[in-house]
């Protein structure tokens, strides 16, 4: 690898650093504990000059290279250069990425507290400096480092805990944080709540687990995780929901958006319905359109569902994908919405029209008067109307003209001049 680095050093650096830990680690498992030294701080050396170009990429394993010579160094009786050797580190990284020398910090810090003697108690007193003591904690990676390790170290033993608690009092002036008896099985059951791939899980998850997921240990834990992800500050939202108004009530909106999700991507209407009826009581719910419409951008095809959930719901859900099955199915809709003078269902026709048959003509001609029904003049646009109908054909034109002029004739007192402007629009886009 040394020789392959000195050709190509961006692909055979990493690979010659880390064969340089290992050798390290060999030698040291010999007991050549000072011919272990060498490599190790050729392979800090590396990684150093890697985490400089790349902290994402190579900050941890400059952290384990750290920990390995810092462990070789100690094994030699030379604690003084271990922890000289984090410094310098933390101060090369603090030129180029200043945010990466908390990481080598925490390691630094880390290293004293697993150290006997004086060391450990400097270990605690730093870590507690790392987490801002008793001021805002910083919210990233080395914070949930730190708290594990000093819990971890607190729940070691009774005598631990007590020193602990004795040097937080000194250095924060502040009581110990709750996070610091957390129980593992607390933190491992938050974590898993987390990781359920969908919120009907959740839900199901939680229903077994009430007990711990809504005790005020829960909340901590999440509180913790929430210092890395985002997903712990929805949990944590989601949790005083449930606990302020009951499981079903606070998962039904996130189960719903789940499910439509999954509807949208259905690959047939036969596969849609299907979908459909299995989720029935979640989509004729009346909160079904909004949480639709809120939860994708506005397309045609996000509409079209729309339009499909408003139906089955109102009417029925044959009814419903009758109408985007068969196109003749879908004009008879179309002219008893125009009959009753039905904004909503003429709007929701229109939608489907566009995507699902692909007809820009008849949708937008019926969008429009859906728009004068519900008393909506000022979104006309029958300049747009105008240019889509461009292009129809006659017969196409002549139905659609016939019907805005039935229309307007039962319902276009109110706005005769702007029904006069429609039908022009789609007259004149024919002349």
């Amino acid at each position: 690898y040394t020789q392959l680095a000195q050709t190509n050093p961006a692909a055979y650096l990493p690979n010659l650093a880390a064969s340089l830990n290992n050798l390290a680690i060999g030698l040291a498992e010999t007991g050549d504990r000072q011919g272990a030294l060498e490599p190790a701080h050729e392979a800090t050396r590396i990684y150093t000059q890697l985490a400089q170009t790349n902290p994402a990429a190579y900050l941890p394993s400059l952290a384990g290279s750290l920990n390995n010579l810092a462990a070789h160094l100690a094994n030699t009786s030379d604690e003084s250069a271990a922890v000289q050797a984090y410094t310098d580190t933390a101060a090369t990284l603090a030129q180029t990425h200043p945010a990466s020398t908390r990481r080598i910090e925490y390691e630094r810090e880390a290293f004293r507290l697993g150290r006997p003697g004086p060391a450990s108690e400097v270990g605690l007193r730093e870590l507690i400096h790392l987490l801002g003591g008793s001021l805002t904690e910083q919210a990233d990676s080395t914070s949930l480092r730190a708290r594990r390790r000093l819990r971890s170290y607190a729940q070691e033993s009774p005598g631990n805990g007590q020193l602990l608690e004795r040097i937080w009092q000194q250095e924060t002036d502040a009581p110990v944080p709750e996070w610091l008896s957390l129980p593992e099985e607390t933190l491992d059951l938050v974590e898993e709540w987390m990781s359920t791939p969908t919120w009907a899980d959740s839900q199901e998850f939680w229903s077994r687990h009430s007990d711990v997921l809504g005790s005020s240990a829960a909340s901590t834990a999440l509180e913790e995780y929430a210092l890395v992800t985002p997903v712990a500050e929805r949990h944590l939202t989601l949790r005083r929901l449930i606990l302020s108004d009951g499981p079903s009530p606070a998962f039904h909106p996130l189960i719903l958006r789940d499910q439509l999700t999954a509807w949208l991507e259905c690959e047939s209407w036969d596969d849609s319905k299907r979908f459909f009826q299995e989720n029935n009581e979640l989509f004729l719910h009346e909160s079904a359109e909004d949480t639709l419409t809120a939860a994708d951008p506005s397309t045609p095809e996000t509409e079209a569902h729309t339009a499909l959930l408003h139906i089955a719901r109102t009417e029925d859900i044959d009814t419903a994908f009758h109408l985007v099955q068969d196109r003749a199915t879908l004009q008879q809709y179309v002219l008893h919405a125009m009959n009753e003078g039905n904004a909503h269902a003429l709007w929701h026709a229109s939608a489907i029209e566009s995507a699902v048959f692909n007809d820009d003509q008849s949708s937008l001609t019926h969008a429009q008067a859906a728009l004068l029904l519900a008393d909506e003049p000022d979104s006309l646009d029958p300049d747009a109307l105008a240019t889509a109908v461009a292009e129809a054909d006659p017969e196409t034109r002549d139905r659609l003209v016939s019907e805005l002029a039935t229309l307007s004739a039962h319902h276009g007192r109110q706005h005769a001049a702007h029904w006069i402007r429609l039908i022009q629009a789609l007259t004149q886009a024919g002349t």
